[in-house]
């Protein structure tokens, strides 16, 4: 049997938590409608992937995203 590997990878509990109240803020900060938070999760996952966990910074870089 073949295991095949997320894409995204997996997260801990306190890296989701973490990235739900970043994104909540963000999405809040930027009156984003849904579309807009949609692309802001995508991007705050790809971050995460990445290995930044720190909710500062995590906001600073969906803020300095280019918005679609």
């Amino acid at each position: 049997m073949e295991i095949r590997q997320p894409t995204l990878g997996a997260f801990d509990p306190d890296a989701i938590a973490i990235m739900l109240k970043v994104l909540d803020e963000v999405a809040a900060a930027l009156q984003a409608d849904e579309r807009v938070r949609q692309q802001l999760a995508r991007d705050l996952l790809i971050a995460a992937k990445d290995g930044e966990r720190d909710p500062v910074q995590l906001r600073a870089w969906l803020l300095d995203r280019p918005q679609a």
